[in-house]
């Protein structure tokens, strides 16, 4: 089925953790979690918790982080870990329950369609992630994921958001396949290095004091060696970013 489909492809991404809870539309998803061998489920208190792990399991094992949550409330709760992600571009996967397309504009247990005076969740997770799915057919669901994963870690990374309605996350898939991560590596501009070394050099033939800014980008880039021997070379102070704390001892 749909879960199963989900669980598999995170497993060939190498997803080695997920962070979550479930509630009465979501389920059957953790049902499908406890089979797999490869991939552990931390299950949380609350939902706010797990988008938040989720980000601190990007940030340190540089991989895709996933959590997920029931729909409404649950989603909402992850609302905030997202904004987070957002802004501190990590590659996060939610995947959130949603109410059934039948039930929708009825009154449904933690509808968020935006009908019928229910918040709009969906539009609310596309102003916070790079993009924000409703899975509406079980056969999507590779197409989807595929999308997914590569906005997710493709060049400047983010969050992406799915909602997975009830009815479809148990219904069977005919048509599973493996999915393609199209990563293309994101290079510096040559022109600009090339700018940025001439103003160093003119800066250190006039002898002017500077003092280097040091920001996360570093520590993604596993910089740490080059500028600890630039600043040992040319013994010039620096100061970090909060994100860049503790890169040089």
């Amino acid at each position: 089925d749909v879960n199963e489909c989900i669980i598999k492809i995170l497993e060939s991404v190498g997803v080695g953790h997920v962070f979550g809870s479930c509630g009465q539309v979501n389920g059957s998803m953790l049902l499908s979690l406890k089979d797999s061998s490869h991939i552990k489920t931390i299950i949380v208190r609350n939902e706010q918790a797990a988008s938040f792990m989720a980000c601190g399991y990007s940030m340190f094992s540089d991989k895709l982080g996933v959590c997920f949550a029931t729909g409404g409330p649950g989603a909402f709760n992850i609302f905030s870990g997202l904004a987070v992600a957002y802004y501190d571009s990590l590659p996060v996967l939610a995947i959130t329950g949603y109410a059934s397309k039948s039930m929708r504009g009825k009154g449904a247990l933690s509808e968020t369609s935006g009908q019928n005076r229910t918040p709009d969740s969906h539009k609310m997770f596309s102003a916070t992630t790079k993009k924000a799915y409703i899975l509406e057919k079980a056969n999507h669901v590779c197409d989807v994921l595929e999308e997914a994963i590569n906005i997710a870690v493709g060049d400047r990374p983010g969050p992406v958001h799915i909602h997975v309605p009830k009815n479809i996350a148990t219904t069977e898939v005919k048509n599973f396949r493996p999915i393609n991560l199209n990563i293309k590596k994101v290079l510096p501009d040559k022109k600009k290095i090339s700018e940025f070394a001439s103003f160093l050099c003119k800066a250190f033939t006039n002898n002017e004091d500077g003092l280097i800014l040091i920001g996360y980008g570093c520590i993604r880039s596993h910089a740490e060696k080059e500028l600890l021997f630039f600043i040992n070379k040319y013994q010039i102070p620096f100061v970090t970013t909060m994100d860049a704390k503790g890169i040089l001892p």
